[in-house]
């Protein structure tokens, strides 16, 4: 999960943070205000938000990263054990492992949106 917000004031692209919070609730408490100052990677241009313009999304990609850690999984335990099933085997757990982690990772970015 990444927690962004909207847009710069200059460039008008995402502003991401570089650590996750929970909720709103512990982003205000680690701010000790509702007031936030992020500086733009981009532009370089420090923007005040407020937390209620916080998002997250989540991390894209994990069930690609998955697909092919179970892929390379399988190729690997095949020259270990001349199982060629376990090609078939490796994409499978490597997808389910990546499908649970977005799902998860869904969860947890709608949570903080909806905090």
């Amino acid at each position: 999960m990444r927690l962004y917000s909207r847009c710069c004031e200059k460039c008008k692209k995402k502003v991401y943070f570089n650590i996750v919070f929970n909720s709103r609730e512990h982003l205000r408490g680690y701010f000790n205000s509702d007031a936030i100052n992020l500086l733009c990677s981009n532009c370089n241009t420090i923007n005040i938000k407020n937390t209620s313009e916080v998002h997250a999304e989540p991390s894209g990609r994990t069930v690609f990263f998955g697909l092919a850690s179970g892929f390379f999984m399988g190729i690997f335990v095949v020259t270990c054990t001349y199982d060629n099933w376990w090609l078939v085997y490796g994409p499978v757990i490597g997808g389910l492992t990546g499908f649970i982690i977005d799902s998860k990772q869904r969860a947890a970015a709608a949570f903080f949106n909806n905090s």
